[in-house]
């Protein structure tokens, strides 16, 4: 069940970020890799923590959140370096991973809006109550 909420949590900021990110992209692709990104931490590290008590919960929807939009942040940032890369931008191989980071930085400001965080927290925290009581009901 944890999955399946950080996954549609994932879909939603997708959708809300979506315009920032500028009209001549192909983001066909881009909410399906963040759904996927947000079941493979919902199911790993939520899922496995529900039952421990609603604030642990709410903790550990917090933390499933960050380590979510961290991971997705440097994945795409990590496939824009790519798609630079092959149009012959970088000189050489560490100044590309180098650039990841910069990339990574420029991404991250897309989601500092207020409706982006205000998304991201209140997902988070009914996530967390969600998965929580998920668990002491199934467990």
């Amino acid at each position: 069940m944890a999955g399946l909420i950080w996954a549609a949590l994932a879909s939603y900021v997708s959708v809300l970020v979506m315009p920032s990110l500028g009209a001549g992209r192909d983001l066909t692709l881009f909410p399906l890799i963040n759904m996927a990104l947000g079941f493979l931490f919902g199911w790993n590290m939520a899922g496995p923590r529900a039952g421990m008590g609603w604030l642990t919960a709410i903790g550990t929807a917090g933390t499933t959140t960050v380590v979510l939009v961290l991971c997705a942040v440097v994945l795409h940032a990590f496939a824009e370096m790519v798609r630079l890369a092959f149009l012959q931008r970088y000189q050489d191989a560490s100044l590309a991973l180098i650039d990841t980071f910069r990339i990574s930085v420029r991404f991250l400001r897309y989601l500092y809006r207020q409706d982006v965080i205000f998304a991201l927290v209140l997902g988070s925290v009914i996530g967390g109550l969600l998965t929580e009581w998920v668990g002491r009901r199934w467990r």
